[in-house]
């Protein structure tokens, strides 16, 4: 049962991953053409309608080669890199909260919220990556979905105690981790006038921090995506060429870093 658990959660996020980066094609082309791209996807290049064969996560990318069927251009390698790195995601992720939260009726509802939180920064990472935006109305879902995970973890934290008593310790830490992160980045677009950060990676910095609830852990998001944007910055440095840098997907890598990982740290960080 529990390796059907996982295949399905890998389906469920390559599916996801297809779907995501298809509507931030989409989402761009409405805007600079003032059109819809259709219902259905298409090729970007000759139009063509793609039938639902050529839209099977994975599997049609590695059979048409990476190449239009009708055509013959390339599609590119950002749709195999979601679908797979979404399946990735959403199989430990999945399975890591699956196994975290010990009541049955808290379990699927935070798993639900949380795949869909992790659905909208995959949107976010992808959109600011290729066009340098972050997009307002899924910053606001974001948030939403922070809101709504912090939540359950409280709660879930009063069901095991059944007392009051770790509320307060814990909320100190998530609103803590708010200022951190969230702090940090909007000090930072506030005084630079966003020419180190821009107006949306301290909202983004926001629905992170709610979700980890830790000030511990957003601060070592915040080091660990500027290393990440560091080491990518690098081969640039050296060439002194002149590249902006945008932080929505590194957060969002860091975030995925850390919350997988976020048991060990903690008690690497308690001992």
């Amino acid at each position: 049962m529990k390796v059907f658990i996982l295949i399905s959660l890998f389906i469920l996020g390559a599916v996801m991953g297809s779907f995501v980066c298809c509507q931030v094609r989409r989402a761009k082309l409405s805007t600079r053409k003032k059109k819809k791209a259709g219902d259905r996807s298409i090729c970007l290049n000759c139009g063509y309608q793609l039938k639902w064969f050529d839209n099977i996560p994975i599997f049609s990318w590695i059979f048409l080669k990476g190449k239009c069927r009708k055509c013959g251009k390339k599609i590119g390698g950002l749709e195999i890199l979601s679908e797979l790195g979404f399946g990735f995601v959403f199989l430990v992720i999945g399975g890591f909260a699956s196994e975290s939260l010990e009541y049955a009726v808290l379990g699927p509802l935070y798993l639900m919220v949380l795949l869909a939180f992790v659905t909208i920064l995959g949107y976010l990472a992808i959109f600011d990556g290729k066009y340098g935006e972050l997009p307002g109305k899924a910053l606001t879902f974001s948030v939403i979905c922070g809101i709504i995970l912090l939540i359950l973890k409280q709660w879930s934290l009063f069901l095991s105690s059944q007392s009051f008593q770790f509320l307060p310790d814990s909320l100190l830490s998530a609103l803590g981790g708010v200022g951190v992160l969230a702090g940090t980045y909007y000090l930072l677009y506030f005084f630079s006038k966003e020419k180190l950060v821009g107006s949306g990676d301290w909202i983004l910095g926001l629905a992170i921090s709610l979700t980890l609830g830790s000030w511990w852990l957003a601060l070592i998001v915040i080091f660990l995506s500027n290393a990440l944007a560091a080491i990518f910055m690098a081969p640039s440095a050296i060439k002194k060429e002149k590249k902006k840098i945008y932080f929505g997907p590194w957060m969002v890598l860091a975030f995925v870093i850390v919350f997988i990982f976020q048991e060990y740290l903690l008690r690497f960080i308690v001992f």
